[in-house]
């Protein structure tokens, strides 16, 4: 009699490889200096532009006023890198911050070329039972 098992043996169950991880770190700063290039250069998806400049106020007075910062620097960040995936979306050249833009575009896809090589799907192996 067999039964049917899955194995556990060579696929990690989610977990990405230290490649992976990598390419993930590197395509976030990637975007967020994308977005700070853009914010800086004044290209704009005009909606995110005037929340940029409203938390750079914010931000200025939460320093002089030796408050923690954490927070807004956080809701700066998720702006800015908005900001970036909105620009990702379209393939369209982006005057003032071309380098940033190039740089975001080829660590994604590395990170997409990584993925797709680590696709693995698990199948079940034949198993003897009371044999």
């Amino acid at each position: 009699m067999m039964t049917w098992t899955s194995s556990a043996a060579p696929v990690t169950g989610g977990a990405g490889s230290s490649r992976t991880k990598r390419l993930r770190r590197a395509f976030t700063a990637a975007k967020l200096a994308l977005g700070e290039r853009m914010y800086a250069a004044g290209i704009d998806d005009g909606f995110l532009g005037a929340p940029i400049a409203a938390l750079g106020q914010r931000l200025r007075r939460a320093e002089a006023a030796r408050l923690p910062l954490g927070p807004l620097l956080a809701q700066r960040r998720e702006l800015l890198l908005r900001l970036a995936a909105a620009a990702l979306e379209e393939v369209a050249p982006l005057p003032g911050a071309d380098a940033e833009y190039d740089r975001a575009r080829t660590t994604e896809a590395a990170l997409k070329k990584e993925a797709e090589g680590r696709t693995v799907t698990a199948r079940p192996e034949p198993v003897a039972v009371g044999v």
